[in-house]
C-alpha cells in the first residue's frame, strides 16, 4: 500500500439523497444506510492505497465545510457518487473542487454516469473516468494512471473519452473484506434496524428478473462466491455490529444459493441481525423459516400494484395470490416486512391507485413505502415514456419521491403525487396502525425513531 490518499466521496446535497448500487432519491423518512459503491471499493483500494470515507450527507456537511477539509487532505484521487436526484449539485460542486485540486483524479459511479458514460465524459471535462463495474478492481490502475485495457471503466485521454469495451463480467465474483469501520456507520439508520451501528453487504449484484420499471434489471445479475460473503459477515461481527442489511436487489433469486448462504452463517455461528430484500415468488415458508434461523429478522418486499393489468405490462410477473401468501408467511414467522408499492406507471388510473392503497392497507405490512414512477436511465419505461410523449427526455433531475415526472392521457404527473400523498397518510394514519406500532415499542430510542420518521414522511408527502 502507498501513502496516496484516496477519497471515498458522497457528495453533499440540500436534501437527504440516497445514492446507491446505479439509484438515487430521496430519503422519504429520514433514513440512511452506507453508500454499497463505496463500501466494496473500500476494500479494493485499501490494497495500493489509503482510503478515506468522507459522507457528506451523513455528516451533514456544507459544501464549504467539505471543501475546506478536501484542500487539507490534498488527495490523489476521489472516487465519488452522484445521481439522478441531485446531479446538478453534484456537478458544480465537483467543477468547484476540480478548480481547488487539479492534479487530482475524480472518478465517477452511479446511474446517471453508468447509462451515459459517452455523454457525461465529453460534455463534464472535471470528471477524469466513470466506474462502470464498482466490484471491479480497474480502479488500482485508474488511480495510478494506468488505464490501457480497462473494460470496467471509461476514461479520459487527451481530453477525449475512451469508451471502455464493457466486457461481460464473470458470473461469479468475489472482492476483498470492505473497510466498514472507515464509515461512520453510527450516523446510518433504517426504521426496521434492530440495533445501530449498522452496515450492508452484498450477495449478489444485479436482477435475474425483467421488471420494465426497475434499474437493477438492467446490471447483469452476478452471485458472489459464499466464502467470500462469510468472511466478510466474520469481519463485521468482529467489529462490534450486529445489524447487517443485505443489499442483494433479489435476495436468494437463486433460491439453492439463498438457503446454502443461510447454511453457512449457521454453520460460522454468526450472531447477526440482518435484513433483505426479495419477491413473493422468490420466498416459500421453508426458505424463510432457515433465514430467520440465519438471523433474517425483516424482509422487504416488491408489490408495486394492486392492480393485476399493470403488473402483468411492467413485467413484475407476480400475482395477489402470491403477494398475500408470503405476507401472511412472514407474519406467521414473525419476520418484520416492508412493502414497496409505485404510483402512477403508466396506465395507471385514480381506480388503479385505489385499489394499490387498499392492497397495502390489506396487507398490513410492518411499513409500506410509496414512490411514483420514475423513468430512471437505461430501462425500458424511460424508453416508453420518451416515445410517447409523456416526460421530456432532456430531463435529468428526477427522484421517486418528490419529483414526479410522468404525465399520461390517464394520470398527470400532479395527480401521481397527489395520490402517493394519500397513500402515505391512509396508511400510516390509520388509528390502527398507530396503535400497533406503539404496542411494538421497545425503549425510548425507538420511540424517538418512531415519531421523526413519522414527521419526516408525512412533510415530504
Amino acid at each position: 500500500m502507498t501513502s496516496k490518499t484516496i477519497i471515498l466521496l458522497n457528495l453533499p446535497a440540500s436534501q437527504l439523497v440516497l445514492r446507491d448500487q446505479y439509484c438515487s432519491f430521496v430519503s422519504k423518512a429520514d433514513y440512511l444506510w452506507p453508500p454499497l459503491d463505496l463500501l466494496v471499493q473500500s476494500g479494493i483500494l485499501a490494497q495500493k492505497f489509503k482510503p478515506v470515507v468522507l459522507d457528506a450527507i451523513a455528516e451533514k456537511l456544507s459544501p464549504a465545510e467539505l471543501l475546506k477539509r478536501l484542500c487539507k487532505l490534498k488527495p490523489h484521487g476521489i472516487l465519488f457518487l452522484s445521481g439522478t436526484a441531485s446531479w446538478k449539485e453534484d456537478f458544480a460542486f465537483l467543477r468547484r473542487l476540480k478548480k481547488k485540486l487539479p492534479q487530482a483524479l475524480f472518478l465517477g459511479s452511479g446511474g446517471n454516469l453508468y447509462f451515459n458514460f459517452r455523454q457525461v465524459l465529453k460534455n463534464n471535462s472535471f470528471i477524469d473516468g466513470i466506474l462502470l463495474d464498482f466490484t471491479s478492481d480497474e480502479s488500482i490502475a485508474f488511480f495510478n494512471r494506468q488505464t490501457k485495457g480497462l473494460t470496467s471503466l471509461a476514461v479520459r485521454s487527451r481530453k477525449l473519452p475512451v469508451a471502455a469495451r464493457r466486457t461481460t463480467p464473470k458470473a461469479e465474483f468475489s472482492f476483498p473484506v470492505p473497510k466498514h469501520e472507515l464509515f461512520p456507520l453510527r450516523l446510518y439508520n433504517i426504521p426496521h434496524a434492530k440495533s445501530r451501528p449498522l452496515t450492508r453487504v452484498m450477495a449478489s449484484i444485479g436482477c435475474p428478473f425483467s421488471c420494465r420499471f426497475c434499474v437493477s434489471s438492467q446490471v447483469r445479475f452476478r452471485l458472489r462466491r459464499i466464502e467470500n460473503v462469510i468472511d466478510e459477515l466474520k469481519y463485521v461481527q468482529s467489529l462490534g455490529i450486529k445489524e447487517v442489511d443485505f443489499t442483494d436487489q433479489t435476495f436468494a433469486a437463486v433460491p439453492a444459493y439463498g438457503r446454502n448462504l443461510c447454511l453457512e452463517i449457521i454453520k460460522a455461528q454468526l450472531k447477526l441481525n440482518w435484513i433483505c430484500r426479495s419477491r413473493v415468488d422468490v420466498l416459500d415458508f421453508r426458505l424463510l423459516e432457515l433465514m430467520k434461523k440465519a438471523g433474517c429478522h425483516a424482509v422487504n418486499l416488491g408489490v408495486e400494484s394492486g392492480s393485476s393489468h399493470l403488473l402483468k405490462k411492467y413485467a413484475k410477473g407476480i400475482t395477489k395470490r402470491q403477494i398475500v401468501k408470503t405476507f401472511s408467511a412472514c407474519r406467521r414467522l414473525k419476520i418484520t416486512t416492508l412493502a414497496y408499492f409505485i404510483i402512477g406507471l403508466p396506465g395507471e388510473t385514480k381506480k388503479t391507485a385505489e385499489e394499490t392503497i387498499n392492497l397495502a392497507i390489506e396487507l398490513n405490512p410492518d411499513y409500506a413505502s410509496f414512490t411514483v414512477a420514475t423513468p430512471d436511465y437505461g430501462t425500458p419505461l424511460r424508453r416508453e415514456a420518451i416515445e410517447k410523449g409523456w416526460i421530456n427526455k432532456d430531463e435529468k433531475e428526477f427522484d421517486s419521491t418528490l419529483n414526479p415526472l410522468i404525465s399520461t392521457p390517464q394520470l398527470s404527473a400532479n395527480d401521481a403525487f397527489l395520490l402517493r400523498r394519500k397513500a402515505v397518510r391512509r396508511f400510516y394514519l390509520r388509528p390502527s396502525y398507530i396503535i400497533q406500532k406503539s404496542l411494538s415499542l421497545r425503549s425510548y430510542r425507538d420511540f424517538q425513531q418512531l415519531v421523526s420518521n413519522g414527521i419526516s414522511l408525512i412533510r415530504k408527502s
